[in-house]
């Protein structure tokens, strides 16, 4: 345990380094991002229905983020009906939507 510790407390520090002052998270919300991000990759299969919102270490990674098809259902940018789906986070997003919806601003 004290490896995965010290592994994390480097990688916190790392981010830092690369990260404006301004963006910089705390240790404690580095370390919840990564929670979030390692249990958002497993591979459980989700239920129908509302789900949590897209960690934001997954939402903005800009790493594998594609738009397909689906059945129809509402946008998770602006709540629209859609057949579009991000593959990565499974939200249904419009094409205008997908942009938005996978940035900062």
């Amino acid at each position: 345990m004290n490896g995965v510790n010290m592994a994390m407390v480097a990688a916190w520090k790392l981010h830092t380094v690369v990260t404006s002052s301004r963006e910089a998270l705390t240790h404690i919300q580095f370390r919840r991002e990564v929670v979030a991000g390692l249990l958002k990759g497993s591979s459980r299969s989700r239920q129908e229905g509302p789900t949590a919102p897209v960690p934001s270490c997954v939402r903005y990674d800009e790493i594998g983020h594609y738009i397909g098809s689906t059945s129809q259902g509402r946008c998770a940018y602006c709540g629209s009906n859609t057949r579009k789906i991000c593959e990565k986070c499974g939200k249904r997003l419009h094409q205008n939507c997908f942009e938005l919806f996978h940035s900062k601003k």
